[in-house]
C-alpha cells in the first residue's frame, strides 16, 4: 500500500493519535480509505436497490429543479474529478499510475452510477432516497478530512489548483447532501394525507412527519378522522394481491408437478391415454321449449325422465373434481416478503455494534481519567464516539423497527384478507370443520401471531449474537472467571424456559377457563329476563363465581411464575457479576478489580442477560406463530366451492337447466338429491312442494351451487336472488339492507316497499328505514326480517328469484299482498323466472307448475291442473297437509274468504280424486270429506255467537309457526321494537334515543384524553392502601440497594490501597482483608436486593389476585342487581366486554404493567441522582433534560393512549363484519356480491391498521426524541468526565457513563409502558362504571316471614288500584292509573295496540318496573312490600323464547336442587319428555348445550313448561307461548296447561287474538288504561268497541259481521 501511495505512508499513528495538537491522516489514507468508503457504500447497495426499484410501478415525476439540480451538480463533480485526473498525470506523469488518480477515477464511474440512480428514481417516483443521502452523508464525512487538512498544512499557498478543486469538489458534494435533504412529493395533500409519503429523509429518519398528529392529539383528544390513512404499500388491497399472485405461482407449480406426477404414473402403468382429454362439462341438448304431450299449453318446467329422451350422442358425464394442490402459507409468505424482511431488519445491526462497541469506548474513558499523561482532546473523541453509536442506532435502528412494525401489519393483513376471501369460497363440508368462533380466531389470533412473532423478530437472531459476543468479551476481560458467571446464565437459561413453558401452560388452561366463565355470562345477559322473573340471581353468581375462583387459582400461579421470572430478571443479573467479580479476585492474587474492568464485566453482563430473558420470550412467540400457521394452512387449503357450479352459462335458453344430476353435501357423504331432470324457462313461476325433508330447501342450495354435483349437468343462464328460509340481515340500516350495495332509485324503492308490504313497519319507525338494525335482525320480527329479505331480492333486479318459503313467517293477508304485488302474474317479478319452495297451497292455483319432491327427487310435475287430475304424489301431499291443519288449532278464521274457496276447491277435487282410486285410500276420502263439511259450516256463518262458537279452542295459535305475524296491522300494532326477549310498549321505545331516532342504541361513551389519577387511586383502594404503601416502599429499598451496590462497587474500585501493588503486594493479608471488607458490604447489599426484589413481588401478585376477585365479584353483583331497564338501553356485547376484555386486562396486563412502570420510574429517578452525585455540574444538564422529557411524554402518552383507544374501537367492526358474512356466505355468493364485501372487509382493515400504524409511528417517534435526549446526556457525562479529570476518581467515571448509557433505554421503557397502563387502566374505570349501577329493589325483606306463608297466594286473585308506572326517569307513563281485579283461577287475555301497556302490565306483575303511584295487590298482599325474590318465586311464566342454559337437565329445570328425583320425573312425564329423557345416556344428567343448541325448538319450550309445572303456582301468565313452535308440541302444551292449572289465574298477552277468543274476560289496554274488560262474546257483539275493531283488521270478523 505505502508503494501504491508513492511516498506517503499508510498510517502513522504519531499523526494520528500520539500528537498534541490535532490528529492528522496520512495523504495515503485519505487518497485510499477515505474515498473508497462512499464509493463502496454505493456500489454494494446499488444493486438491491435497482431490483427494489424495478419492482416498482413506472410512475414518471416532472422535471424539477431539484432533479435538475443533482444531475447538474453531479457531472459537475464528474468534470471536477476529471480534472483532477489531469492534474494528477501532469504532476506524476503517464505512467504513474497511484491512488489519487484510482481514486478520482472511481469517483468518475460512480458518479455516473449516481446519475443513473437518480434518472431511475424520477422514472420510478421515488419520493426520497435514504441510499443516496447515506452515500452523500458519508462522502460529506470522508471528504471533511482532506478539507481539513489543506486548511491545517495551508496547501492553498503551495498548490493553489489543487486547493481549488478541492473546495470546488467539497461545496458539490455539500450541495448535492442539502439537495437529497428535500423530497420529491408533487401531488395534491388531502386532509388526511399520510405525511409519510411527501416526508424529506431527515423528517423520515427523524419521524418529524408525525409532528403535526402529536401536536393535535396533545391539544385535544384525537378522532378516527384526524388519523392519517394508511401507507399505500401497507394497504389491504395491495397486499393481498401481491400475496395472492404468489399464492398462484405455488398452485401453478404444484399443479404442474402433480400432472407431471400423474402422467408418470400413468405411463408406468401402461396408460396411454392422458386423462386430460375428458371433457370438464357435459354437453346437452339445447332446446328453445320442452313441451308437455298431456297439456295443450306449453310447460314451463319439465320432467326429463317423463318427457326427454337423452340421446346416445348426449352422454351425460360424471364430473370428477380436480383436486387443488396443497400450498404452504408460510412459503408463500416468505417468497411474497423475504426482501422487505431483510431489508428491515438489517438496520438493527446498528444496535448490536452500538451495545458491543460502547462498554469498548467506556473502557478507554476509563483508562482516559486513569491516565492523566494522555491527550484531553482524545477524551472529547472518546465522548464523540459514544454519540456516534448512539446516532447510528438513532438512524438506522429506528427506522429498521419502525419497517419491521409495517412489514408485521402487511402480514398480518394478508393473513385477515386471505381468511377472509377463502371463507367466501369454502365448502360446506370443509366449513363444518371449524366453528364459526374458531374461524374468526383465524383472522383475530392467528394472523395476530404472525404479527407479533414478525414485529420482533430481529431479536433472535440479536440474542445470539448478544450471548456470543457477551461471553467472549466477558472471557477476555475476567478470564476464567466467566464461567462462575455462565453457571447463573445456565441456571437463568433452563429456569427461564421452565417458567415460559409452565406460563403458557397455564395461560392456556385460564383462556379455557376464561371461555367457559365467559359463555356463562353471555348466557346469562341473553336470558336475564327469565332469570329476574323466576329470581334465579344467585344461582347463577354462585355458578359464575365458582368458575371465577378456578380461573384465580390457576392466575394466581400464574402469578408467582410471573415473580419468579422477576427475580431472575433483576436479583439474578447481581448474582451472575457477584460471582464473577468474586472469582476474578479471589482466584488469582495478583487480579486487581479496577473500574474499567469491573464496569465493563457490567455492561456486558446487561447484554447477555438481555439475551438469556427475551429469548424465551422470541421462541414462545415463534412456537405460536408456527402453531398459527399451522391452522392458517389447514383452513387456507380446505376444499372450495367447486367453480365450476358457480360459473353460468348466459347462453342458455333455458333459465334453469338440470340433467340427471345427483348433488350431497359431503364429497363422499350419501347422496340427498338424486337423479334431478330440470328446466325451466324464462319467465316462469315455478312451486316446489313436498314434506318436511324431502329435499327443497337442498334442490335451491344445489342450484347455488352450495353442494357437492356428484353427477350430470346444471346451470342457471343469468343473475340470481335468493330468499333463505332464515332470512339473513345485516347489521345495517333497512334501507342499505334492501339496496344490498344497489344504486338508490327512489321510485323502484317505493315500489319495492308497498310491494313487500314494508311501508306500515317504517311508519312506526322512528327513523322510518333508517332505522338500523341490530345483529341478526335482533330489533325486528320473523316476519318484518323475511320482508327485508324479500325486498332485497326484488330490489336486486336479478333475472332469477330462488324463494325458500319467504310467505310462511307472515300471515296469510300479508302473504296474499306479498304474492299478488310481487310473485304473481302482475307483480313486480312477473317478468322474472320464479322457483318458490311453499307449504301454502292456496298459492299453487296460480302458479306456472308445480315440482313435488319426495326424499331427494323429484317425484311429480306437472300443472296444478294436470296433477289434481289424478291420485299421484301431488294429491297424497296435499291430502296429508289438509289432514295436519285441520287436526291442529284453527285458523280457518284467519284466512281471508278467497283463500277458504280456494281450500274447499283444492279438497273438493281431491275427494273426487280419491273416490275414483282404489279403495286403499278410503281413509284417506272419509278424512277429506270431514274436513270439507266443516270448512262448508264455517263458511255458512253469519252471526258472531256463531263466529264465537267455531273458534272455541283452547289456547289455540296460528298454523304459521316461525315467529310468524297475524297481519301486517296487527304485528305492526302489537310487536314492540326491542330487541329479543323484552316487549315493552312503544312510549319507552319512543324515548330510547331522541337524538338519534336512527340508532338502535346510543354510543358507548369512549374516554377521552388523559386518565384521571382518580383512576390509579381506584387501583390502589382496590389493592388497599396498607399494601400498596408497602410496595412502593419494598420497591424504593430495592432500588436504594442496587444504586448503593453500584456506588460501592465505584468505591472498591477506586481503593488506593488495593491499586497499589507496592505497598500492599499480591499475597499480603492487608490486600485480603481490604477485599474481604468490600466483598462482605457488596454481598450484604446483594442480599438485601434479593429480599426486596422477593417481597414486593409476592405481595404485588397476591394482592394482584385479591383486587382481581374483589372487582370482578362487584361487577357481577351490581349487573344480576341491576334492574331491567339497564338491559334493555345497554346492549350485551357492551356488557360482555366488562367481563371479557376488560377483567382480562385487569387480571394480565394492568399490574404487570404497574410493575415495571413503577421500576422504570425508580431506574429513571435512580440514574439521574447517580450521575449528579458523581458530577453536580451534571444538575445543570439535568433540570432542562427533565422538563423537555416531561413535555415529550405528554405529546406521547396523550396521543398514543387515543390511537389505542381508536384502535381498539375500530377493531371490532372488522370481526364483526367478518362473522357477519361468514353467516352469510350463502346469500353473498347468491348475488354475486363477493368483490363488494371483500371491498368492505378491506376498507375495515384499513381503519383499524391505520391506527395501529400510527401508533407504531408515534412509538418511533418517542424513541427518537428520547434517543436525542440520551445523546445530550451520554455528551454531557463525556465532556463533565473530561473536564472534570482530576477530579474525578475512574470508578466515578465509569459509574457516571454507565448509568448515562442506560438511561434511553429506561426513559423509552417508562415512557411505553406507562402509555400502555395509562389504557389499559381504562379497564379499571369501565369495571367500576358498571360495578355502581342503581340496583333494583331488596330480594329479600324482613317482612317476607310475617306477611307470607308457604301457601300464598291461594287464590290468585289480583287487584292493580290506580297503579302508573314509567320504565325510568324522564320518559312518560306506560300505565296510567291502572285500576281492575282479575278473580282467582280466571283466565284473561291482554290485548291492545302498540304502547298499550300489555307487556308493561305484566313486568309490573314481576316489579321489573316499579310503581310511581298506586299498588298492586295478590291475595290481599301489597307486592311493594315482600322482596322481590319472595314475589317472583310465588309467581310463573311461559315465555314465548324458550330459554334454557349450558348445564344439566336437572338444573335447566330446577336451578336450587330443591326438588327430588320423583317430582322431576312427573314433570317431565306431564311434560310430555319422560320417554325422550329416559332415552338420553345421562338422563336428568344429560348436558344440555349453550341455549339448548342439542334439543329441538320444540323440545326446549317442553322443557320450560317442565320447569313451570314444577314451580306449579297460582298465577300462570303466558306471553304467545307456543308461537314458534311445531303444531304437534302446540298440542302436548295446550293440553299440558288446560289439565295441570285447571283452576290457576291465568293471564295470557295477545298478539294474535284468536288464541284468547275462549277466554273468560278480555282486558283491552289502551295508552296504559284500561278500555275495555269485559267476555269475547260481549266485546265481540259492540261494533263499536276496540277489540271488534281489532278483530276486523285481523280477519277474525266477516264481512257481514263488519256491516250488522
Amino acid at each position: 500500500m505505502d508503494d501504491f501511495c508513492g511516498s506517503s505512508t499508510f498510517w502513522d499513528s504519531s499523526l494520528t493519535w500520539t500528537n498534541n495538537s490535532w490528529p492528522q491522516f496520512t495523504e495515503c489514507f485519505q487518497d485510499t480509505v477515505l474515498q473508497w468508503v462512499p464509493c463502496g457504500w454505493l456500489w454494494i447497495s446499488a444493486p438491491l436497490y435497482i431490483y427494489y426499484l424495478v419492482g416498482r410501478q413506472k410512475k414518471p415525476q416532472p422535471v424539477t429543479y431539484l432533479f435538475c439540480s443533482k444531475l447538474f451538480c453531479s457531472l459537475s463533480l464528474l468534470l471536477v474529478n476529471v480534472l483532477d485526473i489531469v492534474e494528477a498525470l501532469g504532476t506524476a506523469g503517464p505512467r504513474d499510475f497511484n491512488a489519487d488518480i484510482l481514486a478520482s477515477l472511481l469517483w468518475i464511474v460512480t458518479l455516473i452510477l449516481h446519475s443513473g440512480l437518480v434518472l431511475m428514481e424520477r422514472k420510478y417516483h421515488v419520493i426520497r432516497s435514504p441510499l443516496l443521502f447515506i452515500f452523500w452523508t458519508l462522502t460529506t464525512i470522508c471528504s471533511l478530512v482532506p478539507v481539513y487538512s489543506s486548511f491545517m498544512l495551508q496547501i492553498y499557498d503551495s498548490e493553489l489548483f489543487k486547493f481549488a478543486l478541492l473546495m470546488i469538489k467539497y461545496c458539490a458534494i455539500v450541495l448535492l447532501l442539502l439537495l437529497n435533504c428535500f423530497a420529491e412529493y408533487h401531488e395534491e395533500k388531502t386532509k388526511k394525507h399520510n405525511p409519510e409519503l411527501s416526508a424529506s429523509v431527515l423528517s423520515w429518519f427523524t419521524f418529524s412527519w408525525m409532528d403535526r398528529l402529536m401536536l393535535n392529539g396533545f391539544k385535544t383528544p384525537l378522532m378516527s378522522d384526524d388519523v392519517y390513512e394508511l401507507h399505500p404499500r401497507d394497504t389491504t388491497e395491495r397486499v393481498i394481491t401481491k400475496f395472492l399472485r404468489v399464492w398462484k405461482q405455488e398452485e401453478a407449480r404444484k399443479l404442474s408437478q402433480q400432472k407431471k406426477n400423474q402422467k408418470q404414473i400413468a405411463l408406468n402403468n401402461g396408460n396411454k391415454e392422458s386423462n386430460e382429454k375428458t371433457p370438464l362439462l357435459v354437453s346437452y341438448r339445447k332446446s328453445s321449449s320442452v313441451v308437455s304431450t298431456t297439456n295443450a299449453q306449453p310447460s314451463h318446467i319439465t320432467n326429463i325422465n317423463d318427457h326427454e329422451k337423452i340421446q346416445d350422442d348426449n352422454k351425460v358425464i360424471e364430473v370428477k373434481d380436480t383436486v387443488k394442490p396443497r400450498v404452504s402459507f408460510l412459503k408463500a409468505l416468505v417468497k411474497c416478503y423475504w426482501l422487505e424482511g431483510l431489508a428491515s431488519n438489517w438496520g438493527m445491526l446498528s444496535n448490536v455494534v452500538a451495545s458491543i462497541v460502547s462498554p469498548f469506548v467506556l473502557g478507554w474513558l476509563i483508562a482516559f481519567a486513569q491516565n492523566a499523561s494522555e491527550w484531553t482532546w482524545h477524551g472529547y473523541i472518546y465522548t464523540l464516539a459514544f454519540i456516534f453509536t448512539k446516532m447510528l442506532y438513532f438512524f438506522f435502528g429506528v427506522m429498521a423497527k419502525f419497517q419491521t412494525n409495517c412489514l408485521a401489519l402487511r402480514m398480518n393483513s394478508t393473513g385477515i384478507a386471505s381468511v377472509f376471501r377463502k371463507a367466501l369460497t369454502v365448502s360446506g363440508e370443509a366449513r363444518k370443520e371449524s366453528t364459526l368462533g374458531e374461524i374468526v380466531n383465524l383472522m383475530s389470533v392467528d394472523s395476530g401471531h404472525i404479527e407479533m412473532m414478525v414485529n420482533y423478530s430481529y431479536w433472535m437472531w440479536m440474542s445470539i449474537l448478544y450471548l456470543g459476543f457477551g461471553v467472549y468479551l466477558l472471557y477476555t476481560i475476567v478470564g476464567i472467571a466467566l464461567l462462575s458467571g455462565l453457571g447463573i446464565v445456565l441456571i437463568m437459561f433452563a429456569v427461564n424456559f421452565w417458567v415460559m413453558n409452565k406460563m403458557r401452560e397455564y395461560q392456556d388452561r385460564i383462556m379455557v377457563i376464561k371461555d367457559e366463565r365467559v359463555k356463562i355470562v353471555n348466557e346469562v345477559l341473553n336470558g336475564i329476563k327469565v332469570i329476574k322473573l323466576y329470581g334465579w340471581e344467585p344461582m347463577f353468581i354462585q355458578k359464575i363465581n365458582e368458575v371465577r375462583e378456578k380461573e384465580l387459582r390457576l392466575l394466581f400461579k400464574y402469578a408467582i411464575l410471573d415473580g419468579v421470572e422477576s427475580f431472575a430478571w433483576l436479583a439474578a443479573i447481581f448474582w451472575m457479576m457477584y460471582l464473577m467479580i468474586i472469582t476474578f479476585v479471589l482466584t488469582d492474587d495478583s487480579h486487581h478489580l479496577d473500574a474499567t474492568t469491573s464496569f465493563q464485566t457490567m455492561n456486558y453482563i446487561d447484554v447477555i442477560s438481555l439475551a438469556i430473558n427475551i429469548m424465551p420470550i422470541i421462541v414462545k412467540d415463534w412456537i405460536k406463530a408456527a402453531n398459527s400457521v399451522q391452522r392458517l394452512n389447514r383452513f387456507l387449503n380446505a376444499e372450495d366451492l367447486n367453480l365450476d357450479n358457480l360459473y353460468r352459462e348466459t347462453t342458455d335458453s333455458l333459465a334453469v337447466r338440470v340433467v340427471h344430476a345427483d348433488f350431497s353435501w359431503e364429497r363422499h357423504g350419501p347422496l340427498i338429491l338424486k337423479n334431478i331432470n330440470l328446466s325451466i324457462k324464462p319467465g316462469s313461476l315455478v312451486a316446489i312442494v313436498g314434506t318436511v325433508g324431502a329435499g327443497k330447501s337442498s334442490l335451491l342450495s344445489a342450484l347455488l351451487g352450495e353442494m357437492h354435483k356428484r353427477h350430470g349437468y346444471f346451470n342457471l343462464n343469468s343473475s340470481v336472488a335468493y330468499v333463505p328460509q332464515q332470512a339473513w340481515i345485516q347489521n345495517n340500516t333497512i334501507r342499505n339492507n334492501i339496496l344490498f350495495g344497489k344504486e338508490f332509485h327512489e321510485e323502484l324503492y317505493r315500489q319495492v316497499i308497498s310491494a313487500c308490504a314494508l311501508q306500515p313497519d317504517l311508519d312506526i319507525m322512528a327513523a322510518g328505514d333508517q332505522t338500523e338494525i341490530g345483529e341478526k335482525g335482533i330489533n325486528l320480527s320473523g316476519g318484518q326480517k323475511q320482508r327485508i329479505s324479500l325486498a332485497r331480492a326484488v330490489y336486486s333486479g336479478a333475472d332469477i328469484h330462488l324463494l325458500d318459503d319467504p310467505l310462511s313467517a307472515v300471515d296469510s293477508h300479508v302473504g296474499k299482498h306479498i304474492f299478488d304485488h310481487v310473485l304473481s302474474r302482475s307483480g313486480l317479478l312477473s317478468d322474472k323466472t320464479r322457483v318458490l319452495v311453499t307449504h301454502g297451497v292456496q298459492w299453487l292455483p296460480h302458479v306456472d307448475y308445480i315440482v313435488v319432491m319426495s326424499h331427494g327427487q323429484i317425484s311429480e310435475a306437472g300443472t296444478f291442473e294436470k296433477l289434481m287430475d289424478h291420485n299421484g304424489a301431488f294429491a297424497q301431499f296435499l291430502t296429508q297437509y289438509l289432514r295436519q291443519e285441520e287436526s291442529g288449532p284453527k285458523q280457518a278464521a284467519a284466512d281471508d274468504d278467497l283463500d277458504k274457496e280456494v281450500k274447499r276447491d283444492i279438497i273438493r277435487r281431491l275427494v273426487s280424486v280419491t273416490s275414483e282410486s282404489d279403495s286403499v285410500f278410503s281413509h284417506e276420502m272419509s278424512d277429506l270429506q270431514s274436513i270439507l263439511s266443516k270448512s262448508a259450516a264455517a263458511s255458512g256463518l253469519q252471526q258472531v255467537a256463531a263466529a264465537d262458537k267455531q273458534l272455541t279452542h283452547s289456547f289455540s295459535t296460528n298454523k304459521h309457526r316461525t315467529t310468524s305475524e297475524i297481519s301486517s296491522h296487527l304485528e305492526l300494532s302489537q310487536r314492540s321494537m326491542t330487541r329479543q326477549h323484552v316487549h315493552v310498549g312503544s312510549a319507552y321505545e319512543e324515548e330510547k334515543d331522541k337524538t338519534d331516532k336512527s340508532r338502535l342504541t346510543t354510543e358507548e361513551e369512549e374516554a377521552l384524553g388523559k386518565v384521571k389519577w382518580s383512576m390509579y387511586w381506584e387501583l390502589v383502594k382496590g389493592i388497599g392502601v396498607g399494601h400498596s404503601s408497602l410496595i412502593i416502599f419494598l420497591f424504593a429499598c430495592y432500588h436504594v440497594c442496587y444504586n448503593v451496590t453500584n456506588v460501592w462497587l465505584s468505591e472498591w474500585t477506586d481503593d488506593v490501597l488495593l491499586s497499589n501493588f507496592t505497598s500492599s503486594p499480591a499475597n499480603s493479608t492487608a490486600r485480603n482483608d481490604r477485599n474481604l471488607y468490600y466483598i462482605a458490604i457488596y454481598t450484604a447489599l446483594g442480599i438485601g436486593q434479593t429480599l426486596f426484589v422477593v417481597g414486593y413481588a409476592v405481595d404485588l401478585q397476591i394482592q394482584h389476585i385479591s383486587t382481581s376477585r374483589k372487582l370482578h365479584s362487584e361487577l357481577l353483583d351490581c349487573i344480576m342487581r341491576a334492574p331491567m331497564s339497564f338491559f334493555d338501553t345497554t346492549p350485551i356485547g357492551r356488557i360482555l366486554n366488562r367481563f371479557s376484555q376488560d377483567v382480562e386486562i385487569l387480571d394480565n396486563d394492568v399490574f404487570i404493567e404497574a410493575e415495571i412502570t413503577l421500576d422504570k420510574a425508580f431506574r429513571c429517578l435512580g440514574t439521574i441522582i447517580i450521575i449528579s452525585y458523581t458530577m453536580p455540574i451534571f444538575i445543570a444538564v439535568v433540570v432542562p433534560v427533565i422538563i423537555v422529557l416531561y413535555v415529550v411524554q405528554q405529546f406521547y402518552i396523550r396521543t398514543s393512549c387515543q390511537l389505542r383507544r381508536i384502535g381498539s374501537t375500530s377493531k371490532s367492526p372488522v370481526y364483526s363484519h367478518f362473522s357477519e358474512t361468514l353467516s352469510g356466505a350463502t346469500v353473498i355468493r347468491a348475488y354475486q356480491a363477493q368483490d363488494r364485501f371483500i371491498s368492505d372487509s378491506q376498507f375495515k382493515v384499513d381503519n383499524f391498521q391505520k391506527a395501529i400504524y400510527a401508533a407504531r409511528a408515534a412509538n418511533k417517534w418517542l424513541e427518537t426524541r428520547l434517543e436525542t435526549l440520551s445523546c445530550i446526556i451520554v455528551a454531557a457525562a463525556g465532556i463533565f468526565a473530561v473536564i472534570s479529570r482530576g477530579d474525578l476518581s475512574p470508578g466515578l467515571v465509569g459509574l457516571a457513563v454507565t448509568y448515562a448509557l442506560r438511561v434511553s433505554t429506561e426513559m423509552n421503557v417508562f415512557t411505553m409502558v406507562f402509555g400502555d397502563l395509562e389504557t389499559h387502566i381504562v379497564s379499571v374505570e369501565r369495571i367500576r362504571e358498571y360495578s355502581v349501577v342503581q340496583s333494583e329493589a331488596s330480594w329479600t325483606s324482613n317482612g317476607d316471614d310475617q306477611l307470607l306463608d308457604d301457601q300464598w297466594p291461594s287464590q290468585g286473585q289480583i287487584q292493580f288500584v290506580n297503579y302508573s308506572t314509567k320504565y325510568r326517569e324522564g320518559l312518560d307513563l306506560v300505565l296510567k292509573e291502572l285500576d281492575c281485579t282479575i278473580k282467582g283461577g280466571e283466565k284473561v287475555g291482554i290485548v291492545g295496540r302498540t304502547g298499550a301497556g300489555k307487556s308493561s302490565m305484566v313486568l309490573s306483575l314481576f316489579r321489573l318496573i316499579e310503581a310511581t303511584s298506586g299498588k298492586v295487590i295478590i291475595d290481599g298482599i301489597d307486592i311493594a312490600k315482600i322482596g322481590l325474590h319472595a314475589l317472583r318465586r310465588k309467581l310463573t311464566i311461559l315465555p314465548q323464547d324458550p330459554v334454557l342454559f349450558a348445564g344439566s337437565l336437572r338444573m335447566n329445570l330446577d336451578p336450587f336442587f330443591d326438588k327430588s328425583d320423583a317430582q322431576l320425573w312427573t314433570a317431565l312425564e306431564h311434560s310430555h319428555l319422560k320417554t325422550f329423557v329416559e332415552s338420553l345416556p345421562n338422563k336428568l344428567d344429560h348436558e344440555v348445550g349453550e341455549g339448548g343448541e342439542n334439543l329441538s325448538m320444540g323440545q326446549r319450550q317442553l322443557v320450560c313448561l317442565a320447569r313451570t309445572l314444577l314451580r306449579k303456582t297460582k298465577i300462570l301468565v303466558l306471553d304467545e307461548a307456543t308461537a314458534a313452535v311445531d303444531m304437534e308440541t302446540d298440542d302436548l302444551i295446550q293440553k299440558t296447561i288446560r289439565t295441570e292449572f285447571s283452576g290457576c289465574t291465568i293471564l295470557t298477552i295477545a298478539h294474535r287474538l284468536n288464541t284468547v277468543l275462549d277466554y273468560d274476560r278480555i282486558l283491552v289496554l289502551d295508552a296504559g288504561s284500561v278500555a275495555e274488560f269485559d267476555s269475547p262474546k260481549n266485546l265481540l257483539a259492540k261494533s263499536d268497541s276496540i277489540f271488534f275493531s281489532m278483530a276486523s283488521q285481523a280477519g277474525l270478523v266477516t264481512w257481514e259481521q263488519t256491516h250488522l
